[in-house]
């Protein structure tokens, strides 16, 4: 199992998403069985969306969906995703959305 924060201090409501609710749907509806959207939040410094993977072998996959999703929909430049695996507290990679 995996959790992945997504998140960014960019304006989220100038992407194609509008808001953190629609892309927390958006992202429900990719993952399907593999995963859920577990939180998120939003504030004066950003925003986040946290992501639970319930199979480590699912890690991999999800996080190329999302990344293409958040692309799709024009995420502000300095989106990342941390991904942190259950056995460990501290952040297994960071990736950038906009990395290509």
């Amino acid at each position: 199992m995996a959790d992945i924060i997504i998140g960014s201090d960019g304006d989220l409501s100038q992407s194609l998403f509008y808001s953190r609710l629609i892309l927390e749907d958006a992202i429900k509806e990719i993952l399907g069985e593999m995963g859920e959207v577990s939180g998120g939040g939003a504030g004066t410094n950003g925003w986040n969306v946290d992501v639970e993977i319930y199979d480590d072998q699912d890690v991999e996959s999800s996080i190329e969906m999302i990344k293409n999703l958040l692309r799709s929909k024009e995420v502000p430049s300095s989106t990342q995703m941390g991904v942190y695996l259950t056995d460990s507290d501290d952040c297994h990679a960071v990736h950038k959305i906009y990395d290509d």
